[in-house]
């Protein structure tokens, strides 16, 4: 029995930064604790800059240069 469920997403951008989608991350509050642990979005963000380079966008370089 789950005594609740917490979800981490972001979005996915494409060519002139449109939206595409968006990529998340469902689990227990045992995994993914209020506030979620950076390692956490960091990951999530990484995954949703690589797709969201294959469509033509670079809005996570832009807005998280070095990450």
């Amino acid at each position: 029995m789950l005594l609740g469920i917490n979800i981490i997403a972001v979005p996915i951008f494409r060519n002139n930064d449109v939206l595409a989608g968006a990529i998340g991350i469902v689990g227990s509050i045992q995994e993914i604790p209020d506030p979620p642990p950076a390692a956490q979005i960091d990951l999530l963000c990484q995954y949703a800059d690589e797709l969201s380079v294959q469509l033509k966008s670079n809005a996570y370089r832009r807005l998280r240069p070095g990450k």
